[in-house]
């Protein structure tokens, strides 16, 4: 997820921002409540929303775990300004707004267009995916070049770990991706939020309850698994 660092902020505004912070920040339940509120309606109006987010849970605790066996350095997440800005930024923001911004422009604009160009390239004929699920090949390739493109927007967030957190976005990518053409961007955008919620949650009941560093030298007990 890098809709936080669309736009640089200048010095003026950061030191307003931080000033101001302290005088506006919420208590954690409130700030959750927008949250977790949208991803009850989703899953109670939308079954389509429900069983996207069910995927999102699976494709967040799989990723979390591959983040801490395949990385070797996994608290170098913790270094540079990224982390604190997760922590800093509205979890609705980070958790809602976010995700629903970049299914459509991902799975939305972008998959579209790249279907588009790659059925001038690719046969039409069907592969079948791991779990009976049948594709053209124009639409495989789409999908995976839209979350190869999806990975890299995440490689300018400010953490060593960009490379890693790179591998782990495209292969969500590809996750959201396959849920977008079989049920529905509505599919990927509740997998996406139900990712970005989870890993969003966890970081902050961890820092409100012992802050995280960002300095230099991370402690590895400091660390949380980033993949938004």
């Amino acid at each position: 997820m890098n809709a936080i660092s669309l736009a640089p902020r200048s010095p003026l505004l950061q030191t307003a921002h931080e000033s101001a912070a302290p005088l506006f920040k919420q208590p954690l339940w409130q700030e959750l409540v927008p949250v977790i509120s949208t991803i009850a309606l989703g899953v109670f109006y939308s079954p389509v929303f429900c069983f996207g987010a069910a995927v999102g849970v699976i494709d967040c605790s799989v990723h979390t775990i591959l983040s801490y066996t395949l990385f070797s350095n996994p608290e170098q997440s913790n270094k540079g300004t990224y982390l604190k800005e997760l922590i800093d930024t509205s979890a609705f923001i980070t958790c809602v707004v976010g995700p629903i911004i970049e299914e459509f422009l991902c799975r939305g604009l972008l998959l579209h267009a790249l279907k588009h160009v790659a059925t001038t390239i690719f046969t039409n004929r069907s592969i079948l995916l791991p779990l009976g699920i049948a594709m053209p090949a124009s639409t495989i390739a789409a999908i995976i070049i839209s979350s190869v493109i999806f990975g890299m927007l995440h490689l300018s967030n400010d953490h060593e770990g960009a490379t890693d957190q790179v591998i782990l976005c495209t292969l969500g990518g590809l996750t959201y991706g396959v849920l977008a053409e079989s049920f529905g961007i509505t599919a990927s955008i509740g997998a996406h939020i139900a990712n970005n919620s989870l890993l969003i949650s966890l970081l902050k009941i961890v820092h409100s309850i012992s802050p995280l560093e960002t300095s230099s030298k991370p402690k590895l007990s400091q660390h949380a698994p980033i993949r938004v």
